[in-house]
Formats: structure tokens, C-alpha cells, sequence
């Protein structure tokens, strides 16, 4: 790797730490840096969980620390659920072709930015979810195929979980973000080592995106906690990395 690739890989590290801690479609930027330089993407996905690693660990207790969110208990039948599904999600990205990964993120993407292009014209999709706490069935199958979707394939799954949690416990987006970090921190962790063990992860591009994560994540946490109105860019940023790795994918 050149000194420029370092470079790049740092700063999309900061980025992405960043936009996962205030939201989620941070690994957006990750894994599109990881595929302009070459990477493949299915070694891209698999890389990127070394970064989303140390994220979460820096984004949770810099929340924990800036954040009156002691209070706040983990849901230990969502996280499990999200776990086993995320083990499961981490099985099938070993294990499927490259080019069916590389359809399947493409499609991926393709609805991000689908998604993304009607949220800033006023017309988005949205899911009215409203379960009743003591639907454990109900929690248990959501948050399995959350969890499915992120030992999968990385990209929005923040968005998701933010939507499972705030439907099944009326949290706010605050509160929400912070137990978002937790479980995404719990499943990262077995999926991560998976990864390493059969031989998915490019670590010298890991660990520079790690640095940048961590960096990011912790900085994220602590403006957000003081000023919410940055929230407001992150979906321009997003879009643009959606556009520019479909374009990637397109066109190697």
C-alpha cells in the first residue's frame, strides 16, 4: 500500500466512524474507498468489520461518558437475536461467489440511494412499526433478520437497528443510538474473528480504516451530544458514496 492509500483509508475511517455513531450507512465510505483501491468487495465487507469493531467500542463509551444514558439497559432478547442472526449473515458472506456478492451489494446499494434520493425529496418510505413490548416472537424475528442483513453485509444496518429499537422500546433517537452501539458491538465481535480466521481480511487496510473509525467515532459521539444540526449533512455525504461505488461496481 502507498502512503496515499494509507491516507485515504484513514480518512474514510474518520468518516465512517462518524456517520455510524450519529446514524448508520457510515460503512458506505469504508467500503467504497476499499473498492476504488482495488479491494474486492467481498474482501472489502469482511475487512471492514475490524474498523466497525473499535467504532463501536469508542463511539459507545464516548456516549456513555458525554451522555446521561447510564440508566439504559441492554435488551438482551434483541441483542441475541441480532447475534445469532449476525453469525449466521457472517456464514453466507464467506462462503457465497464473488459475483453473487457483488450483484447482491449492488442491489443493496441501489436501494440506499433509491431510498436516500426520495428522503430529500419529501416522499421517503416510512415504516410506521409499533409492536407491543411483550411481543417477544415478534422482536426476536426482527431483530434475527436485522442481525441476518449485518454479519451479511455491513452497509445501513445501523439504520435498521435504530428503527427496530425505537419500534420495540420507545427509546430516543439518542437513547437508541447508544443501544445500537452496543448490540452492533456484540455480534461485530465472534463475526470479526470468523473473518479473520478464514482469511477474509486485508489487515493493513484494516487497521488503518480502524484508526480513522475510532477516531471518528469518538469525535461523533461528543459534537453530537452537544450540537444534533450535523446530522443534517450526513445524508448528502452518504448519497454521494452510494452513487460513486455503484459507479465503481459498474465499471471496474
Amino acid at each position: 500500500m502507498s502512503a496515499i492509500d494509507m491516507g485515504l483509508l484513514f480518512l474514510a475511517g474518520i468518516v465512517t466512524g462518524m456517520v455510524n455513531t450519529i446514524a448508520g450507512s457510515g460503512t458506505i465510505f469504508s467500503l467504497g474507498t476499499m473498492v476504488f483501491l482495488g479491494i474486492p468487495i467481498e474482501i472489502a465487507n469482511t475487512t471492514n468489520r475490524l474498523g466497525v469493531l473499535f467504532q463501536n467500542i469508542a463511539g459507545s463509551l464516548s456516549y456513555r461518558r458525554y451522555d446521561s444514558l447510564s440508566h439504559l439497559r441492554l435488551p438482551y432478547v434483541a441483542a441475541g437475536a441480532t447475534f445469532a442472526g449476525a453469525l449466521l449473515g457472517a456464514y453466507f458472506a464467506a462462503n457465497v461467489s464473488s459475483g453473487t456478492f457483488e450483484l447482491l451489494a449492488l442491489a443493496v446499494i441501489m436501494a440506499l440511494i433509491l431510498q436516500s434520493v426520495l428522503d430529500m425529496r419529501g416522499v421517503a418510505l416510512t415504516f410506521s412499526l409499533n409492536f407491543a413490548s411483550t411481543s417477544t416472537a415478534a422482536e426476536v424475528a426482527v431483530f434475527f433478520l436485522i442481525g441476518l442483513y449485518g454479519g451479511f453485509i455491513q452497509i445501513g444496518v445501523g439504520i435498521l437497528l435504530l428503527l427496530g429499537i425505537r419500534a420495540f422500546f420507545r427509546l430516543s433517537w439518542n437513547e437508541s443510538n447508544y443501544l445500537k452501539l452496543l448490540i452492533v458491538l456484540i455480534y461485530t465481535i465472534p463475526t470479526t474473528v470468523y473473518f479473520a480466521v478464514v482469511g477474509m481480511i486485508r489487515w493493513e487496510a484494516g487497521l488503518f480504516l480502524a484508526l480513522g473509525q475510532i477516531i471518528g467515532a469518538y469525535g461523533a459521539a461528543r459534537i453530537f451530544s452537544l450540537n444534533a444540526k450535523w446530522n443534517a449533512y450526513i445524508p448528502y455525504f452518504v448519497l454521494g458514496m452510494l452513487i460513486l461505488t455503484a459507479l465503481r461496481i459498474l465499471i471496474p
